[in-house]
């Protein structure tokens, strides 16, 4: 019985994530503003900010498809920290990403509705919980580079720490009531993307 709902998830997710690769060109960045001469050098961690981030993962989190949970990584912090440090550093200086840190055991979850069918589920990733320190490493140092070059949009607010999509509403509801103020008329389009990020 779990097989045959294993096969009839897979199928689906499978023909959902059917993504056209015909065109391999990515398309050019014309529209940033703010040139820069500015690069991003070797991103690199020290032996601390590794023992920090792993003693912040949370526990009750699921681990992937090592076994390998939290709570055990986080009593392990400082016993692991140097050689996982030299490892990260390691992979990120030569450019290769451990094949065991992108392997990832996929389950579906439900989302809402009707239980019975597919399209109420959606997947996620359980990738190793490890695998999780040098992602944060990278996020961290890109994250901050792009703020110091001013790529980032001024009202991009979702995702980005100490900001919320609320201040997005606000700045809305300020325009509206500017322009009703001023007479004008209001016209607004709203889109939500379904399944946005499934491809």
């Amino acid at each position: 019985m779990h097989k045959k709902k294993a096969d009839l998830f897979n199928e689906y997710f499978v023909s959902e994530a059917n993504v056209d690769d015909t065109n391999h060109e990515l398309p050019v960045l014309d529209y940033y503003p703010n040139h820069t001469d500015k690069t991003l050098s070797i991103v690199q961690t020290t032996e601390e900010e590794v023992i920090n981030l792993l003693y912040k993962v949370d526990i009750t989190k699921a681990s992937g498809h090592d076994g390998i949970g939290n709570r055990i990584i986080k009593l392990c912090s400082r016993g692991i920290a140097k050689t996982f440090t030299y490892l990260i550093n390691t992979s990120l200086r030569i450019g290769e990403y451990p094949t065991e840190w992108k392997k990832a055991n996929v389950t579906p979850v439900y989302k809402k509705d009707d239980h019975q069918y597919k399209k109420n589920y959606r997947l996620i990733s359980l990738l190793p919980s490890i695998s999780k320190i040098p992602e944060k490493i990278v996020f961290t140092r890109l994250y901050e580079f792009l703020l110091d070059i001013r790529f980032l949009n001024d009202f991009q607010s979702g995702f980005r720490p100490g900001d919320s999509t609320v201040n997005q509403l606000t700045y809305i509801v300020h325009k509206i009531y500017e322009a009703l103020e001023m007479g004008k008329e209001v016209r607004m389009v709203f889109l939500d993307f379904s399944k946005a990020f499934d491809k």
